[in-house]
């Protein structure tokens, strides 16, 4: 029997048991087999391209040009891709599931939003931490006394093999926009891309009267109202 219609390229789910007529219609009618794509909460866009790269063979460069713009809008989730499926529409379908996943929360986040959901991201380390970092963090930004964390000296630091590494003490002297230690506001962009839960403690802040927190090594939080609380945490948690 001829075929009905053109062949498509591509990878495709068949059967052993499947009849010749069944086959010819999957190869014409485009049942192309889909690649299954997890991007995880707090992924900086060069972790996606690597993701990209090893399941979709899209080149890293390719990604990271089509994204570059795009940090902390690259929704994390699951997705199904076509085995052929390009770098733009791979950002495209991110960024898209983030205009959709953001409707279902109390107003559309704005871009100081996003960007300190992907420092909330990186620095807690449970859901339920979330809302009263987010409050801290609000608190110490409106009140001009700018974040440090940690997470954006990581982000200064991160490169291939190893994109959120520890920080040392001197690494707070680095001169860098992003650097939350030495400059009072947010950093110019995201630095990872924050799920829902970040992006809602950011819009929905937990009021308290802390102004400091730091986890053990544990990964159990610890709170402060004042500096000297801090150092004493720092004291009998870190050191």
């Amino acid at each position: 029997e001829k075929l009905g219609g053109k062949l498509e390229a591509g990878d495709y789910f068949l059967a052993p048991n499947m009849s010749a007529r069944s086959i010819a219609k999957s190869l014409t009618r485009g049942y192309v087999a889909g690649v299954t794509l997890t991007i995880p909460e707090g992924y900086r866009l060069e972790q996606i391209a690597e993701l990209v790269e090893t399941k979709l063979n899209i080149p890293y460069n390719d990604f990271v040009l089509a994204a570059k713009t795009h940090e902390g809008y690259l929704f994390p989730d699951t997705y199904e891709f076509r085995a052929q499926a390009t770098a733009q529409e791979v950002v495209s379908k991110l960024r898209s599931t983030w205009d959709i996943k953001v409707q279902t929360l109390s107003q559309k986040p704005s871009q100081s939003d996003v960007i300190l959901a992907s420092i909330i991201e990186r620095e807690a380390l449970t859901k339920s931490e979330k809302p009263i970092i987010a409050g801290i963090l609000t608190k110490r930004l409106k009140e001009g006394w700018g974040l440090e964390v940690d997470a954006s000296i990581q982000y200064i630091l991160g490169k291939k093999g190893g994109w959120w590494p520890v920080p040392l003490l001197a690494d707070r002297k680095i001169k860098s926009p992003y650097n939350t230690y030495i400059n009072t506001n947010l950093p110019p962009t995201p630095i990872c891309n924050p799920g829902l839960d970040s992006l809602r403690a950011v819009l929905e802040p937990e009021d308290s009267p802390y102004y400091f927190y730091l986890h053990d090594k544990q990964g159990n939080i610890h709170y402060a109202t004042t500096n000297q609380e801090h150092e004493a945490n720092i004291n009998t948690y870190i050191r």
